[in-house]
């Protein structure tokens, strides 16, 4: 069975959130956990039997071919081309020729099973992630879903279902506001490799002014720029805290009243740089895709969420703030489930 590095305490104090309504401490335990072939056998069944959804089904219900298929791609393909080069020296009669033909086959064979097992060994890797996703959650009461249907959110990074996918979906809610946490990659389908990926926070807001806001550091994927001639920039301060917020002339002022000081520090934290936006209801921080969360960045996302939680009900001022039940716009998921 699985094992547990002891190395909790590497990353910093217990972890305390709000899920729901009420505040909670966060079992991170699983995050550590080293999983055996069992586990990953009995998430390969959970996946298979649907408990995830559709998508998690087809993703990850069967074994992993991916090695089987990058040795057929490379030793295979390449083990062919030399086997016909070697026919025809024996053909002629070019024995020498015939002979160092074979060497080349046995070399791209062996190349070929070096890179099926690099490949297996990525996958492995992979699915550990994923195990560890999978266990975190459901100790904590979340919900988990290693692969999701692709929902065209407001935010900018979702701009087409096709060639798109969706992964490492955790969801919750806080006061009654729907937050999710996932890793969403498209690639361009077309001549020209474009592939994109990011891994993105939203917390449904209601409605709150419209804004982008970038921080200091390059890397995480930068929200659309805000259309029209009436918009305004403003800072957010000096230093690490340096930012740009962007809005329309008319809710500037709300904007900044929505981006707390509290807010903006989590926003600039160099240990989790990020870019965030507003629009249609839900706000949106942007991170780089990889690596896979860890503790530090669940207590770096619990608290975000917090914190923006409590700047749209700041914002809502006791009116009507949109809100969801902690199932509601789950039928997206309901729908793929089966």
């Amino acid at each position: 069975m699985s094992s547990t590095r002891d190395d909790a305490g590497a990353d910093g104090p217990a972890i305390r959130a709000r899920l729901g309504g009420e505040h909670r401490d966060i079992d991170v335990t699983p995050l550590g956990a080293v999983p055996d072939a069992q586990d990953l056998a009995g998430l390969q069944e959970a996946a298979a039997a649907g408990r995830y959804g559709r998508a998690t089904r087809e993703e990850y219900g069967t074994p992993s071919r991916s090695g089987l298929m990058v040795f057929a791609l490379v030793g295979g393909f390449l083990g062919l081309v030399f086997l016909v080069v070697v026919l025809v020296a024996l053909v002629r009669g070019e024995t020498e020729d015939a002979l160092i033909g074979l060497w080349f086959v046995g070399g791209v064979l062996l190349v070929g099973l070096a890179c099926g097992w690099l490949a297996r060994r990525s996958d492995r890797r992979h699915r550990a992630d994923v195990w560890r996703l999978v266990r975190f959650a459901e100790a904590n009461g979340l919900e988990v879903q290693p692969a999701a249907k692709v929902v065209l959110r407001p935010g900018s990074i979702f701009t087409t279902k096709a060639h798109a996918s969706t992964g490492e979906q955790v969801r919750w809610t806080v006061d009654g506001r729907s937050v999710e946490v996932a890793h969403h990659s498209r690639g361009s389908g077309g001549k020209t490799p474009n592939r994109f990926s990011a891994r993105y926070l939203a917390v449904q807001v209601g409605d709150v002014p419209a804004f982008t806001f970038t921080g200091p550091r390059s890397g995480p994927a930068r929200p659309r720029q805000i259309a029209g001639p009436e918009v305004v920039v403003h800072g957010t301060g000096g230093g690490r805290r340096r930012g740009t917020l962007v809005s329309r002339v008319r809710t500037g002022d709300a904007a900044r009243d929505f981006l707390t000081d509290d807010l903006v520090d989590l926003l600039t934290d160099p240990q989790h740089p990020c870019n965030a936006e507003t629009a249609g209801g839900w706000f949106f921080a942007y991170f780089p895709s990889r690596p896979v969360p860890d503790a530090t960045r669940w207590r770096h996302l619990f608290a975000l969420a917090d914190a923006v939680v409590r700047a749209a009900d700041r914002s809502a001022g006791g009116a009507s703030r949109g809100r969801t039940e902690p199932t509601a716009r789950a039928g997206e998921v309901d729908h793929d489930r089966g």
